[in-house]
């Protein structure tokens, strides 16, 4: 039983993460050293065998969504601190999985770290609307790129002028615009996970190259001293990176191979 608790409770982590804008579930997935779990557990034929991880998840998405609110409204800065921390622990777990360097695997950090860092640039770019369109849009997008380290589902429903619908949409249970968000979320996670598996199967070193390129890409995107760092999201930050830095010492989230 403690092992499913222990499970459990890393699927709460991932889930929370999901919500979170700035990162992703896909990173704390990699964080917590069930990255390839986290992909097989959103696939049906893997659901009985992860059950206690999705369902932690889906307990974290819910918890998730009740607090962020909060957060963002009252302390935007520690919090951004404190993924920044958080994500910046994490990358050197990632980078020790691209070994040796190549000049290839280099271009694909390259490569990953521009389309995240260009992705977190373009808030308000374009607007879907409440919609139930434009609602599951929004989910197929979110949805899709949340399995990507570095790549924030929240980040993303910012930029599409969606995030605060969604979230209000799941604390008021308004089940029209949850339905529609949700259908296109499973079409999107369907689709990017099933890619993600057959890469990290076929191209493990590659792979984390490319993912641990859009880890060091979010960075600008999540740093909270726009203005000026202060005392407290410099704590934050230092909060955030213990646990990741900690963390990568119980192992890492994948195992070497060819790329």
């Amino acid at each position: 039983m403690k092992a499913e608790l222990v499970q459990t409770l890393r699927g709460v982590g991932i889930g929370v993460a999901i919500v979170l804008p700035g990162i992703s579930g896909g990173t704390a997935a990699l964080i917590l050293g069930r990255y390839q779990q986290f992909l097989q557990a959103i696939r049906p034929a893997f659901w009985r065998r992860e059950a206690w991880l999705l369902g932690g998840v889906i307990l974290g998405v819910l918890a998730g969504a009740r607090g962020v609110g909060f957060l963002l409204n009252h302390v935007p800065g520690p919090l951004n601190g404190f993924l920044f921390g958080l994500v910046a622990g994490a990358i050197p777990a990632i980078a020790r999985h691209a070994l040796p360097t190549t000049v290839r695997r280099l271009g694909l950090a390259v490569v990953g770290a521009l389309i995240t860092l260009g992705l977190g640039r373009v808030p308000g770019l374009v607007e879907l609307g409440p919609t139930p369109a434009g609602m599951f849009l929004g989910g197929a997008v979110s949805s899709g790129v949340t399995v990507l380290p570095g790549v924030s589902g929240g980040t993303i429903l910012i930029a599409l002028g969606q995030y605060e619908y969604a979230v209000n949409a799941l604390n008021r249970l308004d089940w029209v615009a949850l339905a529609a968000f949700g259908a296109g979320g499973v079409l999107g996670l369907f689709v990017l996970s099933r890619g993600m598996l057959r890469l990290l199967s076929t191209r493990p070193r590659a792979s984390m190259a490319f993912l641990g390129g859009m880890m060091v890409g979010s960075l600008p995107v999540l740093w909270p001293g726009q203005a000026g760092l202060t005392w407290l999201e410099g704590a934050a930050m230092l909060v955030g990176f213990v646990p990741a830095a900690l963390a990568r010492r119980q192992g890492g989230s994948a195992r070497a191979g060819r790329a």
